[in-house]
């Protein structure tokens, strides 16, 4: 792969307004300038390296600063916007105006995105402007980073309440307080080892596309081959971190689904598995488009006995079907609507449609008295539960059966006799040879 430049897009919303620049430290800082250097320092953190970062300001307005951009390659541009950003209008801070500019600041990415907001927390009109705001971060539904700077510890803000009313994550910082210096370091005998990455979640990146509309995909690969998309290319399904595992373009009239992990067997087995099975289907599908020719063409669904059954023709010329009412519809398409007197297949041309029984059997039922019909005749009825967990065993004992077979001993005796007979002559051979050995001289 080229260099990767992210796939989720994080904003960062900072507070310029003239409260910063008021509010000095203890040796004299303003509140401001610690307020970048903290933003400036996030820049450097090794999670956000493979994002794509914008930048939004507010006071008494909101400005866009820098869309977003690969942070891979524009970290130095970025940090040097933070730093000489300068307060603009009045002391009024209107954070709702930030973080309607940074949504649509991530909804034109078209990916996923995070947001990280940093103020002192002291906003104008109060009350009108934190409603707003907890609405905003309700209905964009990401994850949203608040940070409030302080001077002096104690000082009270309106990001802890925002916070806390809507689930987002909230940090507070002391001058001169560092993001890497807000941790204490375990002991050496409590620290855990660093986990080695076992499985990387997918995420489906695009829903308006035919392969992931509602698509329920809840699955992990263990690897996969790092790629990056074409230019032209729409990425529909990523790791977490926006690389691709499912990309798709046109090629001409042809269609291309590149999938980039494996089939299953080492990598992408619970990609196989219901119900995120759906998304290999649903890419052959798409990639397959529909086979049938455009011109004479029947499709029709199953019917029922005795129902009138509709199906529609694609045809330059009226169709003659013998029995059926054929009415236009369209350009070159036709319906024809005729009622089956029996089951079974139907054939207009190759097309084959299926007729099951009348429509009124359909809700009958089984016949109440079937189970005492059952166990009247030596058999046995099973609930639902009981069939998973004694119908082997109960069929496994019906099918045993008793029966008589003649063995024949004569093989055994046979043999015996065979025996005696051996050691009777063998005993006279020793009788004899003791005899002949008396009688010698």
């Amino acid at each position: 792969p080229s260099r990767f430049e992210g796939g989720k897009t994080l904003i960062f919303v900072l507070d310029i307004s003239f409260s910063l620049l008021s509010t000095l430290t203890k040796d004299g800082t303003t509140l401001l300038d610690y307020e970048k250097a903290l933003a400036v320092e996030l820049l450097k953190s090794p999670q956000f390296q493979d994002y794509n970062v914008g930048l939004v300001v507010f006071g008494t307005r909101a400005y866009n600063v820098i869309d977003p951009v690969p942070l891979s390659r524009s970290q130095n541009v970025l940090a040097d916007r933070i730093t000489t950003l300068a307060p603009t209008g009045t002391e009024n801070s209107y954070l709702d105006s930030g973080l309607e500019l940074a949504r649509d600041m991530i909804q034109a990415s078209g990916g996923e995105g995070e947001m990280i907001v940093l103020s002192d927390g002291n906003l104008q009109n109060y009350g009108d402007v934190v409603t707003r705001s907890k609405e905003l971060i309700r209905e964009m539904n990401i994850t949203i980073r608040l940070i409030q700077v302080q001077a002096i510890p104690g000082m009270t803000g309106s990001l802890p309440e925002i916070a806390s009313s809507t689930g987002s994550e909230f940090a507070s910082f002391v001058y001169p307080d560092s993001l890497t210096t807000i941790s204490t370091p375990l002991p050496e005998e409590t620290r855990q080892p660093e986990k080695n990455i076992t499985s990387y979640d997918l995420a489906v990146v695009n829903q308006n596309h035919y392969i992931t509309t509602d698509l329920e995909l809840n699955a992990t690969i263990t690897g996969f081959n790092d790629v990056t998309p074409k230019p032209g290319s729409l990425k529909l399904v990523a790791l977490t971190d926006g690389k691709p595992v499912l990309t798709v373009w046109r090629y001409g009239l042809g269609r291309v689904a590149a999938l980039t992990t494996d089939n299953g067997i080492a990598w992408a087995g619970l990609l196989y598995r219901s119900p995120s099975s759906q998304l290999i289907s649903s890419v052959v599908n798409w990639a397959v488009g529909d086979p049938r020719p455009q011109e004479d063409r029947v499709e029709g669904e199953d019917g029922w006995q005795n129902t009138p059954l509709q199906i529609t023709i694609a045809s330059n010329s009226r169709p003659s079907l013998p029995g059926a009412n054929v009415e236009k519809i369209g350009d070159n398409r036709y319906t024809a609507t005729f009622t089956p007197n029996s089951s079974g297949i139907y054939y207009i041309g190759d097309y084959g449609v299926a007729v099951n029984y009348p429509l009124e059997y359909r809700y009958i039922g089984f016949n109440p008295d079937l189970p005492g019909l059952i166990m009247a005749n030596g058999g046995k009825v099973f609930t639902e539960e009981e069939a998973g967990r004694s119908l082997i065993a109960e069929a496994s004992r019906v099918s045993q059966r008793m029966t008589e077979e003649r063995v024949s001993r004569r093989d055994a005796l046979l043999l015996f006799a065979l025996l005696i007979f051996l050691l009777e002559i063998v005993s006279r051979k020793i009788n004899d040879i003791r005899r002949q050995g008396r009688t010698k001289p």
